[in-house]
Protein backbone atom coordinates (compact mmCIF):
# COMPACT_ATOMS: atom_id res chain seq x y z
CA UNK A 1 0.00 0.00 0.00
CA UNK A 2 0.54 3.37 -0.97
CA UNK A 3 0.87 6.87 0.99
CA UNK A 4 -2.37 8.17 1.00
CA UNK A 5 -2.76 11.85 0.47
CA UNK A 6 -5.98 13.43 1.95
CA UNK A 7 -7.68 17.48 0.93
CA UNK A 8 -10.96 18.83 2.20
CA UNK A 9 -13.32 20.37 0.00
CA UNK A 10 -16.02 22.58 1.36
CA UNK A 11 -18.25 22.97 -1.38
CA UNK A 12 -18.82 21.01 -5.03
CA UNK A 13 -21.26 20.93 -7.59
CA UNK A 14 -21.23 17.44 -9.75
CA UNK A 15 -23.13 15.76 -12.00
CA UNK A 16 -23.18 11.77 -11.58
CA UNK A 17 -22.59 9.89 -14.70
CA UNK A 18 -22.53 6.68 -13.20
CA UNK A 19 -23.49 4.55 -9.82
CA UNK A 20 -22.20 1.04 -8.51
CA UNK A 21 -24.23 -1.36 -6.44
CA UNK A 22 -23.08 -0.45 -2.29
CA UNK A 23 -20.39 -3.09 -1.98
CA UNK A 24 -19.32 -4.77 1.23
CA UNK A 25 -16.22 -4.36 3.04
CA UNK A 26 -15.56 -7.68 4.03
CA UNK A 27 -13.76 -7.41 7.87
CA UNK A 28 -14.15 -4.28 8.19
CA UNK A 29 -17.36 -4.08 9.34
CA UNK A 30 -18.48 -1.39 6.80
CA UNK A 31 -20.08 -0.58 2.93
CA UNK A 32 -19.17 1.72 0.30
CA UNK A 33 -20.27 2.91 -3.28
CA UNK A 34 -18.58 4.14 -6.02
CA UNK A 35 -19.96 6.88 -7.92
CA UNK A 36 -18.41 8.67 -11.08
CA UNK A 37 -19.13 12.60 -11.27
CA UNK A 38 -18.79 15.14 -14.11
CA UNK A 39 -16.30 18.09 -12.03
CA UNK A 40 -15.05 21.20 -14.60
CA UNK A 41 -11.91 19.22 -14.79
CA UNK A 42 -13.72 16.22 -16.41
CA UNK A 43 -14.74 13.09 -14.63
CA UNK A 44 -13.41 12.04 -10.89
CA UNK A 45 -14.58 8.89 -8.85
CA UNK A 46 -16.34 8.92 -5.32
CA UNK A 47 -16.27 6.74 -2.61
CA UNK A 48 -19.41 7.10 -0.36
CA UNK A 49 -19.51 5.87 2.70
CA UNK A 50 -22.14 4.85 5.24
CA UNK A 51 -25.14 7.15 5.50
CA UNK A 52 -24.37 8.57 1.83
CA UNK A 53 -24.79 5.04 0.45
CA UNK A 54 -27.97 5.32 -2.20
CA UNK A 55 -28.33 9.20 -2.01
CA UNK A 56 -27.26 10.03 -5.98
CA UNK A 57 -29.11 8.93 -9.10
CA UNK A 58 -27.33 8.57 -12.27
CA UNK A 59 -28.09 11.68 -14.42
CA UNK A 60 -29.08 13.77 -11.67
CA UNK A 61 -27.04 16.88 -10.42
CA UNK A 62 -26.28 17.46 -6.39
CA UNK A 63 -24.44 20.16 -4.43
CA UNK A 64 -21.92 18.66 -1.96
CA UNK A 65 -20.47 19.98 1.26
CA UNK A 66 -17.63 18.97 3.23
CA UNK A 67 -16.10 16.29 0.90
CA UNK A 68 -12.41 14.63 0.81
CA UNK A 69 -9.97 13.89 -2.07
CA UNK A 70 -7.70 11.50 -1.65
CA UNK A 71 -4.77 10.63 -3.47
CA UNK A 72 -3.72 6.72 -3.63
CA UNK A 73 -1.36 5.25 -5.68
CA UNK A 74 -1.13 7.92 -8.08
CA UNK A 75 -5.16 8.76 -8.27
CA UNK A 76 -7.01 11.16 -6.86
CA UNK A 77 -10.49 10.61 -6.16
CA UNK A 78 -13.49 12.03 -3.89
CA UNK A 79 -15.09 10.36 -0.58
CA UNK A 80 -17.47 11.43 1.39
CA UNK A 81 -16.59 11.95 5.28
CA UNK A 82 -19.27 11.60 8.01
CA UNK A 83 -20.17 15.84 7.72
CA UNK A 84 -20.51 15.17 4.21
CA UNK A 85 -23.81 16.91 3.07
CA UNK A 86 -25.81 16.22 -0.75
CA UNK A 87 -28.74 18.58 -1.61
CA UNK A 88 -29.99 17.90 -5.49
CA UNK A 89 -30.00 20.72 -7.10
CA UNK A 90 -30.92 21.78 -10.70
CA UNK A 91 -28.50 20.96 -13.89
CA UNK A 92 -25.27 21.62 -12.91
CA UNK A 93 -24.22 25.10 -15.44
CA UNK A 94 -21.57 23.77 -18.19
CA UNK A 95 -22.19 19.96 -17.26
CA UNK A 96 -23.52 17.77 -20.79
CA UNK A 97 -27.42 17.36 -21.29
CA UNK A 98 -26.67 13.67 -21.74
CA UNK A 99 -24.48 11.66 -19.90
CA UNK A 100 -22.54 9.04 -21.33
CA UNK A 101 -19.72 7.54 -19.07
CA UNK A 102 -17.46 4.67 -19.93
CA UNK A 103 -15.08 2.85 -16.79
CA UNK A 104 -12.57 0.95 -17.80
CA UNK A 105 -12.33 -2.73 -16.71
CA UNK A 106 -10.60 -5.81 -16.15
CA UNK A 107 -10.04 -8.40 -18.41
CA UNK A 108 -13.11 -10.70 -17.27
CA UNK A 109 -12.46 -14.19 -16.72
CA UNK A 110 -14.96 -17.12 -17.88
CA UNK A 111 -15.11 -19.91 -15.77
CA UNK A 112 -17.30 -23.00 -17.37
CA UNK A 113 -18.00 -26.14 -16.18
CA UNK A 114 -19.41 -28.39 -12.68
CA UNK A 115 -19.92 -26.76 -9.52
CA UNK A 116 -18.39 -28.81 -7.21
CA UNK A 117 -19.27 -26.93 -4.35
CA UNK A 118 -21.02 -23.72 -3.51
CA UNK A 119 -20.63 -21.61 -0.14
CA UNK A 120 -22.88 -18.98 1.17
CA UNK A 121 -21.93 -16.64 4.45
CA UNK A 122 -24.80 -14.78 5.55
CA UNK A 123 -24.35 -11.97 7.98
CA UNK A 124 -26.68 -8.98 9.36
CA UNK A 125 -26.13 -5.46 9.48
CA UNK A 126 -27.30 -2.47 11.25
CA UNK A 127 -30.03 -0.46 10.01
CA UNK A 128 -28.82 2.85 11.65
CA UNK A 129 -25.25 2.76 10.39
CA UNK A 130 -25.41 0.10 7.85
CA UNK A 131 -22.15 -1.59 9.45
CA UNK A 132 -21.59 -5.57 8.85
CA UNK A 133 -22.39 -7.70 12.28
CA UNK A 134 -19.69 -10.20 12.31
CA UNK A 135 -20.63 -11.53 15.81
CA UNK A 136 -24.35 -11.20 15.29
CA UNK A 137 -26.42 -14.29 17.53
CA UNK A 138 -29.79 -14.59 15.25
CA UNK A 139 -30.85 -16.80 19.41
CA UNK A 140 -30.35 -13.37 20.90
CA UNK A 141 -33.37 -11.05 21.19
CA UNK A 142 -31.06 -7.66 20.96
CA UNK A 143 -28.11 -6.88 19.69
CA UNK A 144 -26.17 -3.70 19.76
CA UNK A 145 -24.39 -2.89 16.76
CA UNK A 146 -20.27 -2.79 16.67
CA UNK A 147 -19.76 -0.29 15.37
CA UNK A 148 -22.51 3.10 16.41
CA UNK A 149 -23.39 0.83 19.65
CA UNK A 150 -27.13 0.90 18.75
CA UNK A 151 -29.21 -1.45 20.59
CA UNK A 152 -31.94 -2.87 18.66
CA UNK A 153 -34.37 -5.99 18.23
CA UNK A 154 -32.45 -8.81 16.18
CA UNK A 155 -35.19 -8.93 14.02
CA UNK A 156 -34.54 -5.17 12.63
CA UNK A 157 -31.05 -5.95 11.47
CA UNK A 158 -31.19 -6.65 7.31
CA UNK A 159 -29.59 -9.83 5.95
CA UNK A 160 -27.00 -9.67 3.73
CA UNK A 161 -25.08 -12.41 1.58
CA UNK A 162 -21.83 -13.19 0.16
CA UNK A 163 -21.62 -16.48 -1.89
CA UNK A 164 -18.19 -18.33 -3.51
CA UNK A 165 -18.65 -20.98 -5.99
CA UNK A 166 -16.31 -23.29 -7.43
CA UNK A 167 -15.74 -25.04 -10.46
CA UNK A 168 -13.82 -27.64 -12.00
CA UNK A 169 -12.86 -26.08 -15.61
CA UNK A 170 -11.71 -22.47 -16.86
CA UNK A 171 -11.85 -21.42 -20.01
CA UNK A 172 -9.92 -17.55 -20.99
CA UNK A 173 -6.96 -16.27 -19.24
CA UNK A 174 -6.18 -15.58 -15.48
CA UNK A 175 -5.58 -11.79 -14.30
Amino acid sequence: MGPTIETLVGKMEVKVCHVDVATEIMGANVESQICYVQVSSGHMKLQSWAGQIGLVVSGHSYQMRNLSTREYLGSVFLTTTRKTEIVEIQEVAGASSSVHFEAEEEVVTTLIGSIIRAEIAVSKKCTKCQAWQPDFNAALKFHRCQRCKFLQKAEFYQCTAVDWSHSCKRVGKWT
